[in-house]
């Protein structure tokens, strides 16, 4: 982790035509990722954990093929060490990328994934929102919160 989570995030999701909204009770440490996800009326929609033992997904409102590793992954895509991701995905033929920009006093860290030129994922990361866009599994998401 480049730093911990310990916090609510509010969900906006994008997945074909279905659009999704949720909040994420999300802490993360180098012990794993533990999230419990809440409508905006408090009530319980599911749970997801991973650490080093095993990685677990349970909530009715997410899709049954949804493998919790696909989460996992996607969430160290975002907040893991970029260079020590970058070293793995290279190992699977992969290329990541990292870039900063500074637009009107807003640092962005864009992270992309591609294969060869094809883009398969890009992360874009300011202070307080995470951006991210699957185009291979063709879904997104945004993440509000405090990073």
């Amino acid at each position: 982790m480049e730093k911990e989570v310990d916090g609510v995030q509010r969900i906006t999701g994008k997945f074909g035509d279905q659009v999704f909204v949720m909040e994420a009770w999300v802490k993360a440490d180098k012990s794993g990722i533990d999230m419990a996800f809440f409508n905006s009326f408090g009530a319980g929609l599911g749970n997801f954990s991973f650490n080093d033992e095993a990685v677990s997904l349970n909530s009715p409102v997410f899709p049954q093929n949804l493998k919790a590793e696909y989460l996992a992954a996607d969430f160290q895509f975002c907040f893991f060490n970029f260079y020590a991701l970058k070293q793995t995905l290279e190992n699977l033929g992969l290329v990541f990328e990292l870039f900063r920009e500074d637009e009107n006093g807003a640092d962005t860290e864009i992270r992309r994934i591609a294969e060869g030129k094809n883009i398969i994922i890009e992360i874009e990361k300011t202070a307080n929102q995470v951006r991210y866009m699957n185009f291979l599994r063709g879904y997104s998401y945004t993440l509000d919160g405090d990073f």
